[in-house]
């Protein structure tokens, strides 16, 4: 049995405000609820709504992003529902989707201690509900 599939290109438009910022994206990531999120170059946190080609930049998430790193780099839930994100320069940020806050960890802070460094390339939930963080070095 021969699988297909179509796949729809989003690319950013100038003349579109609910385009991608970037045609650069970074990460990208599906929550449990079926939203797909992504992390176009330097720009923040975009999330797709519903089934329309639009791209909203989350705004709760990405006026805390200016106080820490809008080089998002990785993307995954925890099974809590927040968002945990990879940064290139900041270590990793969980979004709390509930009180609409971000908190920061890198690799000073003591539930990290083993995050060697703070540019990270790669995370996923694993076994046991655990995240796995994978870093450049």
């Amino acid at each position: 049995q021969i699988l297909t599939f179509t796949f729809q290109q989003f690319t950013h438009d100038i003349n579109l405000p609910y385009s991608l910022s970037s045609n650069n994206v970074t990460c990208g990531s599906e929550d449990e609820q079926g939203t797909p999120w992504f992390g176009p170059n330097a720009s923040g946190l975009y999330v797709k709504k519903n089934v329309s080609v639009d791209f909203h930049k989350h705004s709760g998430i990405n006026q805390e992003l200016d106080k820490f790193s809008r080089n998002i780099t990785a993307i995954t839930q925890g099974t809590d529902g927040n968002l945990w994100l990879g940064t290139w320069d900041k270590g990793v940020l969980i979004f709390d989707r509930n009180n609409q806050m971000l908190n920061a960890y890198h690799r000073r802070c003591p539930e990290l201690k083993a995050l060697g460094e703070e540019n990270i390339r790669v995370m996923e939930r694993g076994p046991e509900n655990g995240i796995w963080i994978g870093s450049s070095s």
